[in-house]
């Protein structure tokens, strides 16, 4: 066992770096005592000083009793997948493509057989998870002994020592398109904790499973969404249990159809059914019906009506009034940012002072005076479809809301980051861009930006 051990000016902290040759127990640790922060690699030990202790483990440990991160700005790939002796490349994710890219196909042939019995399709989902695996099946590197680059990298200066060392670091590697995090096993990935865990995405959250997906609740399971719930069993049906309590089904502003190609059973074990309905009610069937409505009753029939009972009685009229529910007023709302600027690079002094009015569906929205960063908050109502900013020099911008927006995936991103249509003067040698997607994607490459995410 050999190392070196420095000592604190002034203190009593220290670094130091073991190396430990001992037969089948190689090792090496880098410490530092500040937040007792180790690496450690190979056979694990417990070091007291010169001292060797026990067996802590096999392989690396990077721990601190103080903050740690672990970034990587290209990309980063967990894994434990075998690659017995380092063989393979770095981001060698195979593995994990294979199953994205099987999730992929999942999801497409669920989504389709979902539209086809009138559900609503994963597209956006779906679209999502072919960019990801597309991003994730990129290679950079070289076959000539140029100094390799990963995707996007700028190549350095100096290469000349690269071209020197024509033997080796040549060829052909796994890197990934976008800084993307995956990870991946070939058994159980495990979350715990005894209090909260929360999961964001700012756009799309695709979960998909070639088996079941099983939720336990000790409480409640709460879903509140913006716009649509669509729910699809393809082949052993669907069921709804309440063991106590009500199952309340309510369509607040639209209608209600229950419809089933076979019988349809309404049962009440212990009390009653009732029907009510404002404007009416028909029972129909083989062309005969009866219908309930105004205060009348019509019973009409191509053939028999048949009234059996040992008494009847027809009297004189007779009313129930029975209280519909009160419906409450929807307020669900979604904060949104509209940029005024011409990109995000400009400057918006030229926007300071200018009064201006949000318009939505004819209606002012929100009024007021622009501030130095051209921006625009709102809390924005998901039925709401494009806005109009009129500002008081009488420019008058039309704006989509992101999910209008038709063309390339990235036109709302860039015009919502203010990268708005720009034509160039008419010229013979000059082919003018043939959509709004591609005139904002040549606007912001002019401007050398990457879009910033969707606010």
């Amino acid at each position: 066992m050999a190392g070196y051990k420095s000592k604190e000016v002034g203190g009593g902290g220290f670094n130091q770096w073991v190396m430990d040759d001992s037969t089948g127990q190689v090792r090496t640790q880098i410490h530092s005592s500040h937040g007792h922060t180790q690496l450690n690699l190979g056979y694990l030990i417990d070091q007291r000083g010169n001292n060797r202790g026990g067996l802590r483990g096999t392989g690396f440990e990077l721990r601190t009793d103080a903050y740690g991160a672990l970034r990587a700005q290209q990309g980063l790939y967990l894994s434990t997948w075998k690659r017995s002796g380092a063989q393979g490349a770095q981001i060698d994710a195979s593995e994990a493509q294979q199953q994205l890219k099987n999730s992929e196909q999942r999801v497409k042939t669920l989504s389709d057989t979902a539209q086809q019995h009138n559900a609503l399709p994963m597209q956006e989902g779906l679209d999502s998870l072919t960019q990801l695996n597309s991003d994730a099946d990129v290679t950079y590197g070289s076959d000539d002994g140029s100094p390799s680059q990963g995707p996007g990298e700028q190549q350095r200066n100096g290469g000349d020592t690269a071209w020197a060392i024509r033997s080796g670091g040549r060829g052909k590697t796994p890197g990934y398109q976008q800084p993307l995090l995956i990870a991946s096993s070939p058994a159980d990935i495990a979350t715990a904790t005894p209090k909260s865990t929360h999961l964001h995405s700012g756009k799309h959250l695709t979960l998909s499973t070639g088996e079941d997906v099983s939720i336990a609740s000790g409480k409640s399971l709460l879903a509140s969404v913006a716009q649509s719930i669509s729910l699809f069993a393809q082949n052993a049906g669907a069921k709804l249990f309440a063991a106590k309590g009500k199952i309340e089904l309510q369509a607040q502003s639209d209608a209600m159809e229950l419809t089933a190609q076979q019988k349809v059973m309404i049962t009440s074990t212990a009390a009653g059914i009732e029907i009510a309905a404002q404007e009416g009610i028909l029972l129909t069937s083989g062309g005969g019906y009866i219908r309930i409505k105004d205060g009348n009753i019509e019973i009409h029939a191509p053939g028999t009506i048949d009234v059996k009972g040992a008494k009847k009685t027809f009297s004189g009229p007779a009313q129930l009034n029975r209280e519909n529910p009160a419906w409450p007023e929807s307020a669900v709302t979604q904060p949104l940012s509209f940029y005024a600027g011409q990109t995000n690079a400009g400057s918006s002094s030229a926007w300071v002072g200018m009064p201006y009015k949000l318009v939505a569906g004819g209606a002012v929205v929100k009024q007021g005076v622009m501030d130095n960063t051209g921006i625009i908050d709102i809390d924005h109502n998901p039925t709401i479809t494009d806005y109009l900013v009129e500002l008081a020099n009488g420019i008058i911008y039309k704006i989509p809301v992101g999910g209008q927006y038709k063309g390339k995936e990235s036109n709302a991103e860039l015009a919502n980051n203010g990268f708005h249509r720009h034509e160039s003067n008419s010229h013979p040698d000059i082919t003018q861009p043939g959509t709004r997607s591609d005139f904002r994607e040549n606007y912001a490459s002019l401007n050398n930006l990457k879009s910033e995410p969707e606010v």
